[in-house]
């Protein structure tokens, strides 16, 4: 149920985010204020989905999107996984350096040990995906775990279809 509630929720966020609104996101919307004057106001969607004060982030299901926005501190929500090995979703510092939190070593281990969606991440969660969509393997099993646990990974893909 974890994982089909996570995929549910990205489906969402991809209908939730089409052309339309990537349109508005990017060049924002004209509003007529009660004022009478005519305003352009930006669309921003935030979240706050983390443990922690510091990961206030823009939630968005598309990397693209992501990419033509330079200004965007990007976690992708349906990613994170619930009590893995790493609490950051941005970085692959594990649960056992946390004491270390804000410290020069931190900072310096934040931009050495990122998470970077490569086609390596990508490979392991389509054979996972494979998995449980071809094999009837269930989403917490042992061949799924096997591939995905070690760097706190779900089987869930980041659309590209804007």
């Amino acid at each position: 149920m974890k994982h089909c509630r996570r995929e549910v929720l990205h489906a969402q966020w991809d209908l939730l985010l089409d052309e339309e609104f990537i349109e508005a996101y990017e060049h924002g919307i004209v509003v007529q204020c009660c004022d009478g004057v005519e305003r352009r106001f930006y669309l921003r969607i935030f979240t706050y989905s983390a443990d922690y004060k510091e990961k206030y982030v823009e939630l968005f299901s598309d990397l693209r999107l992501a990419e033509r926005c330079s200004n965007i501190c990007r976690v992708i929500l349906a990613t994170i996984r619930q009590l893995g090995n790493y609490p950051c979703p941005r970085c692959l510092i594990p649960m056992t350096r946390v004491q270390d939190m804000g410290t020069k070593r931190d900072m310096r281990q934040r931009k050495t040990l990122a998470q970077v969606d490569d086609q390596a991440r990508r490979r392991k969660i389509e054979s996972a995906r494979n998995i449980i969509y071809k094999k009837n393997y269930a989403v917490d099993s042992n061949p799924v775990e096997a591939l995905l646990k070690d760097q706190s990974l779900v089987p869930t893909f980041v659309s590209d279809h804007c």
